[in-house]
C-alpha cells in the first residue's frame, strides 16, 4: 500500500496518470500515462523524471520488493471501453505492451526505455545503450538504453510528432503565416471606438474542450512512460 500510494503521489506531480493495475502470482504490474487524457509539452521527459523519483523513493522506503520498470513513447487507442453500466478509461495499443517487454527485460531496479526516445532525450538524461532484445509480436528487435540519471545541465526538448484532430487549426495557422510572409500584417493605430456602429461581429470560439464521455477511442501522442507513452512498471514481491 506504501509503494502504491507513492507510485499515486509522484504520478500527480510529473502530470501521469495511474491507468490500471494487475495482481498475479510474480506481484503487481502498474500502468501510466503520460500525455492522456491531458497532454503537456514535456510528458516524455516527466515520464523519465517520475521513473528516476520512483526508483530513489523505493529505495529510501527499504520495501521488500524488486522494481522494474519500462518505458516507451508513442500512438495509443486512449478511451472508456466497457458497458453502459460499467466502463473505465484505458490505454491499448503497441506502445503500451512494448513498455510491458521492456518491464519484463529489466533487472531489479532498473529502468529500461525505448531506443527510441532515449534518442529523443539523450540531450537531457544519461542512457547506457543496451543490446537490442527480441519481444512477442514483434518481427524485429527492439532497441533499447538503461535510463542512469538526469543531466542538471540537460534540457529536454520539443517533440516532432503528429498533430491529432487540429486540421482546421493548422489551416488558420498556415494561412496566418503566409499573410506575415508576404507583408499582409499592418499595425493599426489605436481608434476611438464608433458608437454608432454594433460591438458586435462574428467570429469563432478559440477555445476547445474534449468531450464529457470517451465513450469512442481516439488516437493521442502519448509521452512515454504510457505520443504518448506508457510507463509499465512493475513490482515483484
Amino acid at each position: 500500500q506504501r509503494y502504491v500510494a507513492s507510485v499515486v503521489e509522484l504520478a500527480d506531480r510529473f502530470g501521469g496518470y495511474l491507468v490500471s493495475n494487475d495482481v498475479d502470482s510474480e506481484g503487481i504490474k502498474l500502468i501510466l500515462a503520460f500525455g492522456v487524457p491531458v497532454a503537456r509539452e514535456d510528458d516524455a521527459a516527466n515520464a523519465l523524471r517520475f521513473a528516476l523519483e520512483l526508483k530513489k523513493r523505493a529505495a529510501e522506503m527499504r520495501l521488500d520488493l524488486e522494481q522494474r520498470i519500462g518505458v516507451n513513447s508513442g500512438l495509443v487507442f486512449a478511451g472508456e471501453v466497457g458497458a453502459s453500466f460499467r466502463h473505465e478509461y484505458t490505454v491499448m495499443g503497441d506502445t503500451v505492451n512494448t513498455a510491458a517487454r521492456l518491464m519484463a527485460a529489466a533487472a531489479p531496479d532498473q529502468v529500461l526505455v525505448a531506443g527510441t526516445l532515449a534518442a529523443e532525450l539523450d540531450a537531457a538524461f544519461d542512457f547506457r545503450e543496451m543490446e537490442p532484445i527480441s519481444v512477442k509480436n514483434k518481427s524485429r528487435p527492439v532497441s533499447l538504453a538503461e535510463l542512469l540519471e538526469e543531466r542538471p545541465e540537460g534540457t529536454a526538448g520539443a517533440r516532432h510528432g503528429v498533430l491529432v484532430g487540429r486540421e482546421h487549426e493548422m489551416r488558420r495557422f498556415r494561412a496566418l503565416s503566409r499573410r506575415v510572409e508576404q507583408g499582409a500584417a499592418r499595425h493599426r493605430p489605436n481608434r476611438r471606438p464608433d458608437h454608432r456602429a454594433s460591438s458586435q461581429r462574428p467570429g469563432r470560439a478559440a477555445a476547445i474542450r474534449g468531450p464529457d464521455r470517451w465513450t469512442q477511442g481516439t488516437k493521442h501522442r502519448v509521452r512515454a512512460g504510457g505520443d504518448s507513452g506508457g510507463v509499465d512498471s512493475g513490482d515483484r514481491l
